[in-house]
């Protein structure tokens, strides 16, 4: 047992000392330690995901406002990203562009909801502009009476999400 260990271990330390390449997460390296140095030409492997998108609004009442959010997931950090959302009420519609949140890939609002609005579901186009291409979501918000009390927390939100590859 002692010996198939020491002949283990010699054989590790002759091929370490023969100077075979130590590979690690981002390649193969020539450096000692195992891993890259600045200069090394290998590249970290990359992974593609699928970039999606979401778009979520909250239910209301007349005189009250729907929350928009609008989010792209697995984005590049170099690429732009913008948000707008339009809802069509009985009497009109409302335009909003959604601010961005930092630097992250998540746009948020308000769209008011005109005091003379009926109560049912109200259509949210949200428009996610992401490396200069649009993708158009939409999402439903239902009006209730401003007399029944239901926080943003139990109330239940439309979700709507769309997949895209990467080019």
């Amino acid at each position: 047992m002692k010996q198939e260990l020491a002949a283990a271990t010699l054989a590790l330390l002759m091929v370490g000392a023969l100077g075979a390449s130590t590979v690690s997460a981002h390649g193969p390296t020539d450096h000692p330690s195992g891993t890259p140095s600045e200069k090394s030409t290998t590249n970290p492997s990359t992974s593609h995901h699928l970039v999606s998108y979401t778009a979520r609004c909250t239910p209301a009442h007349p005189g009250g406002s729907i929350h928009v959010q609008a989010k792209v997931l697995h984005a590049t950090r170099t690429k732009t990203f913008t948000a707008a959302a339009t809802a069509t009420f009985t009497s009109s519609s409302a335009n909003v562009t959604l601010r961005r949140a930092g630097k992250s890939f998540v746009a948020i609002g308000k769209i008011p909801v005109p005091a003379d609005q009926a109560t049912g579901p109200v259509t949210v186009t949200v428009t996610i502009t992401y490396d200069g291409t649009p993708t158009v979501l939409t999402c439903t918000s239902q009006i209730s009476p401003a007399d029944v009390s239901a926080s943003d927390d139990d109330a239940s939100s439309h979700i709507s999400t769309h997949e895209a590859r990467p080019e």
